[in-house]
């Protein structure tokens, strides 16, 4: 049977997430959980992000035996994965799904930290003064519609357009969060920059 795994990770522990020579990618750390359950077919991924990057709901999908039950399953791979990879769902998708060709859409998030510089948020934000809202969502509007990416693509590419439409492009600010280290102030300490695709 063809499966589906959803699962998130902390892109700044490996090289990116497709598996490359000589560096540890996130796919190589499933397919390395895989391989200690009996499921040796490389994972096959939705989408490809750079070192550093971080997904909270990535798709790949892989072939297994139809003798497994799905909890069991993802209680199994998830004891051998990474602790920097949290597998969320397994489900049972069709022959002819595909992760990357069958999305409807992806959605990337930016964020911005406004707050004092902190290493513990090293990983996870980029450290900026306060942004002005209304002017970052006038430019961002600019975004929505169909674009052509051309000089944003690597020479070689397979693609066969580098039209793409961008549904959503957004900023919005939190006040308090979690990340904040001064919680007396009343300035916005995040703002988030959302792209939907």
């Amino acid at each position: 049977m063809k499966i589906a795994l959803k699962y998130s990770y902390d892109g700044s522990k490996f090289s990116g997430s497709q598996t490359q020579p000589n560096v540890q990618a996130v796919e190589d750390a499933i397919n390395e959980a895989l391989n200690h359950v009996g499921i040796y077919e490389p994972v096959l991924s939705g989408s490809r992000t750079d070192k550093g990057v971080h997904a909270l709901s990535q798709i790949s999908t892989v072939h297994c035996g139809d003798f497994w039950n799905l909890n069991r399953l993802k209680d199994q791979i998830s004891r051998h994965l990474s602790p920097y990879i949290n597998l969320k769902d397994i489900w049972i998708v069709d022959q002819d799904f595909h992760p990357r060709f069958s999305a409807v859409a992806r959605e990337y998030r930016y964020i911005i930290y406004h707050g004092d510089k902190s290493p513990f948020l090293s990983d996870f934000v980029y450290f900026y003064p306060n942004l002005d809202l209304k002017r970052l969502n006038l430019a961002l509007a600019c975004f929505i519609g169909k674009q052509d990416f051309k000089p944003y693509y690597k020479v070689g590419s397979g693609e066969k357009s580098t039209i793409r439409e961008i549904y959503k492009a957004y900023a919005y600010q939190i006040q308090k969060s979690a990340f904040s280290i001064n919680r007396y102030s009343d300035k916005p300490n995040l703002t988030i920059i959302k792209f939907k695709a």
